[in-house]
């Protein structure tokens, strides 16, 4: 049995799951756009020492008007936040793989840890359909960690990175997103390995709010490593080597250089008003490239030709790769470790570091939490 979502096909799995664990995702049905958001202004302030150089701008733009920077700001948590709500809420899909049970392990306090101090964060592990020979053990696995948490998000897509399948798995997450947590403000894609500090995140939100700049128009992730000298000003130039892992075939995406893009393995984040014009405008559908995070640049930059005024955000972060190593600090206090989003890190690298963030000590060592990565 199988629906449509766009050209792009979605089968209901007859599987032995609890049924919160299914995501069954029927077609989605335009629907009006909702009010325009703002485009991005130089603050009146300096923003707070937590998320100094957090953000840039991608261009300029009319100032907000403080009616629409409060319109995609909570004043009370939806059911089941913690506490007062400081953000909006977010759904974050979670990327992972079948087999990786033992890191979501490893990773799930730091997401059940999201929501405090923020308001409501909903994190899914998102995982794809059994593959043809598998072990029929790690089933059985699975069924009992979905009892167990209730927080697997089983979606109809084939696992792995190229020929454009991480980018199927991104819109089959974003599908059960306006489907099942349309209740929810903001869209995220995170990897498993990725170490993420909700707070000083929500710090950057709530100065971004009191300075009238909404959430309601944002494109937020690690679009540049400032510290290692990359800019936002151009996207990087199309791989047309099929030996490369990046090749991208003329066919897919004949540009010379592709649109300016957050990374995809520390994540992004997009309103739910850009998420539903991506699946009601079949955008995503249309242009499927083979690298995932590229896609969704093209997607957004889809958006932006129509009409859309998207903010980029630049968040302090690291894909985590050995170009990088440099620039990235392993040692030292928990107050000097800058980054939001850190990508490419071991379980139990990530469980250390939100330990130590959990803590509350500023000066307490990160050191211990890097000795498994050197």
């Amino acid at each position: 049995m199988f629906q449509t979502f766009g050209s792009f096909y979605v089968t209901l799995l007859l599987l032995p799951w609890p049924l919160s664990a299914i995501q069954v995702l029927p077609r989605i049905v335009p629907s009006p756009v909702d009010a325009a958001g703002s485009i991005w202004k130089q603050a009146d302030q300096e923003a707070p020492a937590s998320v100094q150089g957090a953000w840039q701008p991608s261009g300029q733009g009319e100032q907000t008007s403080k009616t629409e920077a409060q319109a995609a700001w909570p004043n009370q948590h939806p059911q089941g936040g913690e506490g007062p709500a400081r953000c909006p809420s977010l759904f974050a899909a979670v990327f992972t793989r079948r087999d990786d049970i033992e890191r979501r392990a490893l990773v799930r306090p730091m997401w059940q840890d999201a929501s405090k101090d923020w308001g409501q964060v909903v994190a899914r592990f998102a995982v794809c359909s059994p593959v043809e020979g598998e072990d029929p053990s790690l089933q059985a696995r699975l069924l009992q960690e979905s009892e167990t948490y209730n927080d697997l998000m089983l979606l109809d897509c084939e696992e792995g990175y190229l020929n454009g399948t991480l980018t199927r798995k991104v819109l089959a997450s974003m599908h059960a997103f306006l489907l099942h947590y349309s209740q929810l403000q903001l869209f995220m894609k995170i990897d498993d390995d990725t170490f993420i500090t909700p707070h000083r995140l929500c710090d950057l939100m709530v100065y971004r709010h009191e300075n009238n700049l909404t959430m309601d128009s944002v494109y937020m992730g690690v679009f540049a490593e400032t510290a290692a000298g990359e800019q936002m000003k151009i996207g990087n130039p199309v791989v047309r080597d099929p030996s490369s892992p990046f090749y991208e075939p003329m066919e897919n995406y004949p540009e010379e250089n592709f649109p300016v893009s957050a990374k995809g393995g520390p994540g992004y984040i997009l309103p739910k008003r850009a998420v539903k014009q991506i699946a009601a405008r079949g955008i995503g559908p249309s242009n499927i490239l083979n690298n995932e995070d590229k896609s969704v640049a093209v997607w957004v930059d889809q958006l932006k030709k129509g009409g859309e005024q998207l903010d980029f955000v630049n968040l302090k972060g690291t894909d985590g790769y050995e170009e990088h190593k440099a620039f990235i600090p392993t040692t030292g206090k928990w107050s000097d470790y800058p980054f939001i989003l850190h990508h490419h890190l071991s379980g139990e690298t990530i469980s250390c570091l939100h330990q130590v963030d959990m803590a509350g000590q500023p000066e307490r060592l990160i050191d211990p939490c890097f000795q498994e990565e050197a």
